[in-house]
C-alpha cells in the first residue's frame, strides 16, 4: 500500500478529501464509502487555529430559568462577570487563550475550559483544579452538562 507520510495513501487521501474508504480484510475492495460531515468537524476542530485574543475579549451569556450569567472578558485578561445584571466578582479571575480554548482560571486553582466556537461563542467543555499540594484534578463536561455562552 502506498504511504504518505507514514499514513498509507488512502488514508491521507480521506484526511483532505472528506472520505473514508473502508476495505474489507481480503482487499476485495471498498466496503464503506462515507461523506459525514467530516470536513465540518474538522472545521470546527480547527477553528483555533484562527482564533485570537482579539476575537475572544468581549461580553457573553447564558441563560437558564430566571437566571443570566454574564461574563466579560477583558483585553488585560481579566474576567468580571454579572449575575442578573449584578456584579458578581466574588473571586478574582483572568483568562488565557491556549489551542482554542479559553481557560478562565480564579484565584483558588479552579479553571473552567471553554471551546471557542466557529460562530464565536463559548461552550464550558472541562473543569480543573490545581490543589495547594499540587496535584490535579479535571472533569470533562458531558455534552448534556455543556453550556453555550452567546458573543454579544
Amino acid at each position: 500500500m502506498p504511504r504518505a507520510g507514514g499514513i498509507p495513501f488512502e488514508w491521507s487521501q480521506a484526511l483532505l478529501t472528506g472520505i473514508l474508504a473502508v476495505e474489507t480484510r481480503d482487499g476485495a475492495g471498498p466496503l464503506l464509502m462515507l461523506k459525514e460531515t467530516f470536513m465540518a468537524s474538522l472545521a470546527n476542530r480547527c477553528a483555533h487555529l484562527s482564533t485570537s485574543r482579539a476575537d475572544v475579549i468581549g461580553a457573553y451569556e447564558f441563560s437558564e430559568g430566571s437566571k443570566t450569567l454574564r461574563l466579560e472578558f477583558k483585553a488585560d485578561g481579566i474576567v468580571h462577570s454579572y449575575m442578573n445584571g449584578i456584579f458578581a466578582d466574588a473571586r478574582l479571575a483572568t483568562w488565557a487563550l491556549n489551542e482554542g480554548e479559553v481557560r478562565m482560571i480564579n484565584q483558588y486553582g479552579q479553571c473552567l475550559v471553554y471551546r471557542v466556537e466557529p460562530d464565536g461563542s463559548l461552550t464550558a467543555i472541562r473543569s480543573e483544579f490545581v490543589k495547594p499540594n499540587g496535584e490535579k484534578w479535571s472533569k470533562d463536561f458531558p455534552a448534556s452538562e455543556q453550556k453555550n455562552l452567546l458573543k454579544k
